[in-house]
């Protein structure tokens, strides 16, 4: 897919949800959008993990994690594999999964945060999220002992 269809499919999907931001969901003035940089790299890099590890399923499993924290395990992945180094945001995972046909659902009205139509062994156990400077260094120069 070429850079210029990416901008204008996320461009359509952010018609659709106005709501979506960065942040997540706002209803406030949303902070920034997911058209300015680096935010489509991110999108762009988050498809890539949701393919690879996400199995959709029929409903919203609404117990359990949030994008937010499938935004951590999906910064490490993609950190451990050298596919992107930045952390990434949870706006990106959102409209990503959105992007990729998935049914996904406001935690709350007030939420950023939003849940999805995937199965429990879609993600791993969540490990404590490293800061983004540790996927940096690990994306770039990975320790030797």
């Amino acid at each position: 897919m070429t850079t210029k269809h990416f901008r204008a499919q996320l461009k359509r999907l952010l018609k659709k949800h106005p709501t979506l931001c960065p942040r997540g969901f706002s209803d406030v003035s949303p902070e920034g959008s997911l058209l300015d940089d680096p935010y489509p790299a991110q999108v762009d890099a988050a498809i890539t993990y949701i393919r690879d590890n996400w199995h959709r399923i029929k409903n919203v499993r609404k117990k359990g994690s949030t994008s937010y924290s499938y935004k951590h395990v999906a910064e490490r992945w993609l950190a451990e594999r050298r596919i992107y180094g930045e952390g990434i945001c949870n706006g990106a995972l959102i409209a990503a999964a959105l992007l990729l046909g998935y049914k996904v659902e406001r935690e709350s009205p007030c939420s950023p945060n939003a849940y999805f139509n995937i199965g429990r062994r879609s993600v791993p156990k969540l490990k404590a999220p490293l800061p983004v400077r540790a996927f940096r260094a690990q994306a770039i120069s990975p320790r030797t002992r």
